[in-house]
């Protein structure tokens, strides 16, 4: 079926900018297939050339007219929207070629996006070339682009900090490295007393009652270090008020007071971690000893509800054959109280309570002593150790502060680079 189409070659000229132009007649069909566009045309005289569209409801053609020659012709593209005009030269087309393009339609282009047609000379053909650019505001992406170089000083500045923050924490650990050492240094000069029950042993010089503690059948009830033990230098001092009420009691049944050796004080220690365990006597070193547990106060056990029952405690408090003693406490579990007598026999230096306070005042001093000494490296390293741990501190929150950085200034690089 013939489809016949009046062109109105004078309008599509005047469009394109020409001079003077005669009206064609130009007939399209289709082939025998109904597939392929057929064009005839009446021979008629030209003397300008264009391409122009003819539009119909449901088709655009784009039909070039034979010319015979035109001085620097002016070719109109048309896009939807717009016109632009461009100069070429002057082409001599051998034959009439037509195209088709898809249907019109309303639907508006996105932005940046433009269509470009040309037609070949060389070939009796069209080719249509579509190029695509980004659809991106170039306001969006300059601001974009601002956005990147702010997050790019915000790193800079997080890097700086977080290596500043490096160099301290370097600093600081080698500070801690330096004071340790010299604290170490100042220690091996100094005295190493333990502050406990063997320690002062150590220090008065009696080896009898260090081997007492360390070399008893059941050595391994004294926990040395525990605070609660019998060798805990608290207890010992606490012992000794035990041993002025013990004397109080002699004193009111006109007895003599009782003196304190090394070793009783040492067996006294021993006995009373053992018998923290079984809670009975032991017998280890076969001497009179009075026990007592539940946190009971231990002459009230002792001494006052015995006083009328003759019992073995207060036989032993009172016995004015006993002439030397030694009190231990333990707190482990509970308070546990332990107090041995001796006779003349045992010798060794007694020791009134007055006079063995005192020695326990003379290690305190020589404890006193070396800790002054030590003092300027004990702080020296105390403030090492202190700004270490603000260092360290202030290097994780560093090291935060530039993870986050470098994630939101690569989030905003990547965003920046979409756009391009």
């Amino acid at each position: 079926m013939k489809k016949k189409i009046i062109l109105a070659a004078a309008a599509a000229m005047l469009l394109a900018g020409c001079g003077k132009v005669d009206v064609r007649k130009v007939t399209v069909s289709t082939d025998s297939n109904n597939t392929k566009p057929v064009v005839t045309e009446e021979p008629g005289e030209t003397t300008t050339t264009t391409a122009y569209f003819a539009e119909t409801t449901t088709k655009n053609y784009l039909v070039t007219v034979p010319t015979v020659t035109a001085p620097d012709p002016k070719v109109t593209t048309i896009k939807k929207g717009k016109t632009t005009q461009k100069t070429t030269k002057a082409t001599v087309i051998p034959t009439t070629t037509m195209t088709t393009t898809t249907p019109m339609t309303t639907t508006t282009p996105p932005p940046l996006t433009t269509t470009t047609t040309t037609t070949t000379t060389a070939r009796p053909t069209t080719t249509t070339t579509t190029t695509t650019a980004s659809t991106t505001d170039p306001q969006q992406k300059a601001e974009q682009e601002a956005k990147v170089r702010a997050a790019e000083l915000v790193l800079e500045n997080a890097r700086n900090r977080l290596t500043t923050a490096e160099i301290s924490k370097k600093n600081a650990d080698s500070n801690v490295a330096n004071a340790q050492r010299e604290y170490e240094t100042a220690m091996k000069s100094q005295p190493n007393y333990v502050v406990d029950a063997i320690g002062f042993f150590e220090f008065i010089g009696s080896t009898d009652a260090v081997g007492i503690i360390s070399e008893s059948v059941y050595a391994s009830s004294t926990a040395r270090g525990d605070v609660g033990d019998g060798t805990a230098y608290d207890n010992v001092r606490a012992a000794l008020k035990y041993i002025r009420q013990c004397n109080n009691l002699r004193a009111e049944n006109g007895l003599e007071p009782l003196k304190i050796s090394d070793s009783m004080m040492a067996k006294s220690i021993s006995e009373i971690n053992r018998a923290a365990e079984t809670r009975e006597k032991s017998g280890q070193f076969g001497n009179a000893e009075n026990l007592s547990f539940d946190n009971m106060e231990p002459f009230s056990f002792w001494y006052i509800r015995e006083k009328d029952t003759d019992g073995e405690e207060i036989k032993n408090i009172l016995d004015p054959e006993a002439v030397s003693t030694g009190f231990a406490i333990n707190t482990v579990s509970g308070i546990a109280y332990c107090q041995m007598f001796g006779t003349a026999e045992e010798g060794g230096t007694l020791y009134t309570v007055d006079e063995y306070e005192a020695r326990l005042g003379e290690f305190d001093s020589a404890i006193a002593e070396v800790e002054a000494a030590m003092s300027k490296y004990t702080d020296n390293l105390q403030k090492a150790v202190d700004e270490q741990t603000r260092a360290n501190s202030n290097y994780d929150q560093a090291q935060k502060y530039y993870n986050s950085s470098a994630q939101a200034y690569q989030e905003a690089k990547n965003t920046y680079d979409a756009m391009r």
